[in-house]
């Protein structure tokens, strides 16, 4: 798709949006160039059907930590007691040692990035390697002091796990939070960027939905707006032990199609756009946002898929743990496809596992868990 054709589809849907943004957008296209490169490599398996020995990967999702001060209901943490253990500095150089074409790393994980001592040296050591850094947290630790050493470090992305903004709510699905401090935090951390000049910074949200709380994005985005954040990314639960609990599940499908239309509206008036959680996957949020526009319900309530079309996460993408095993992807997190502080990535890459998960995925009856996967 052409820049003219996303920035023509962006504006019918999000009229409110600002100009600016289409012109930001128009203004990087060497950026997009690049970053349409890269993802062709990984498409490149699928079109000629040899998944067997694709690119070595060059995103990264590293989980540096599994400690968390939360305990969200359908997080996998919870439901599979997940002891917390932070990443020593020598594990990830040696990680990343092995991973030289890796652009772009997300810390992200079954864990919260802030709670690691040593969060600052491990922004650091992957900016000096000209890698893009972007980290998801729940907002309860990114005190001033937490901010500013993201600042200094030249974090480049951060995205806001935060559901919904309903007190009533919030407690019942994200047991030990304090709504009230998260969203102090983030209003402090917006400030900072804004006040910094760190305009480069892409803040997003991400809501994890269910059918109860899809009538709360609205005022979602009335707070996103507040903090100058214009982009909230929507999914569906994943995770196996959460499809009873899953939108595409509900019988009530009619309904909650005219109340995520209504929802979409209300967010799209005051110029905040959702996005498909696809968004994460991108090396450059800033410049591919309009690729992953959700502009009709269907997109985030059409029945889970029974064939793959869309993830090219095993052909791009490693999952790395806090141990340095190495997930199927990070929706998989009890899956072993190796461990990078005893295989080599070239091992673990194109080892058996990984290519008959592959092969799997692919075929007409993908692995259970993805069959399940807002993803898929």
């Amino acid at each position: 798709m052409t820049p003219e054709k996303l920035i023509s589809q962006y504006r019918c849907h999000y009229p409110a949006l600002r100009q600016a943004s289409a012109g930001a957008f128009l203004a990087t296209p060497a950026v997009r160039r690049t970053m349409e490169d890269r993802l062709a490599m990984a498409r490149k398996p699928l079109e000629t059907g040899d998944i067997d020995r694709p690119a070595l990967p060059f995103f990264l999702d590293l989980e540096i930590t599994t400690g968390c001060q939360l305990q969200c209901s359908y997080c996998a943490r919870t439901f599979l007691g997940i002891e917390p253990e932070h990443m020593p500095i020598k594990r990830l150089r040696q990680i990343l040692d092995q991973a030289p074409d890796v652009i772009a790393i997300n810390l992200v994980g079954l864990g919260e990035p802030l709670l690691h001592p040593q969060i600052g040296t491990i922004i650091t050591t992957m900016k000096k390697r000209n890698i893009r850094t972007a980290l998801v947290t729940n907002g309860m630790t990114l005190n001033p002091a937490k901010t500013a050493i993201l600042l200094k470090s030249g974090i480049d992305a951060v995205t806001f796990s935060l559901d919904h903004v309903d007190p009533k709510r919030f407690h019942h699905d994200r047991a030990k939070a304090n709504l009230d401090r998260i969203l102090d935090n983030i209003r402090h951390f917006t400030e900072e960027v804004k006040r910094s000049g760190r305009n480069e910074i892409t803040c997003n949200i991400f809501s994890a939905l269910q059918p109860q709380t899809i009538p709360l994005l609205g005022e979602l985005a009335v707070f996103a707006r507040s903090v100058n954040i214009a982009a909230i990314v929507i999914s569906d639960l994943n995770f196996v032990n959460n499809r009873p609990l899953s939108i595409r599940e509900t019988d009530n499908r009619d309904k909650l199609t005219e109340e995520l239309l209504a929802q979409m509206r209300k967010a799209a008036s005051m110029g905040v756009v959702f996005l498909d959680p696809h968004i994460l996957d991108s090396a450059a949020m800033a410049i591919d946002w309009p690729s992953f526009i959700i502009s009709k319900p269907d997109q985030v309530l059409s029945q889970h898929a029974t064939v793959q079309h869309r993830c090219l996460a095993p052909l791009r993408t490693l999952a790395v743990r806090v141990d340095g095993t190495v997930n199927y992807c990070n929706c998989t997190p009890q899956s072993n496809a190796g461990n990078l502080t005893l295989q080599t990535l070239r091992e673990i890459w194109w080892n058996r596992g990984y290519r008959d998960f592959r092969k799997e995925l692919y075929s007409n009856s993908p692995p259970k868990p993805c069959q399940g996967c807002p993803r898929l």
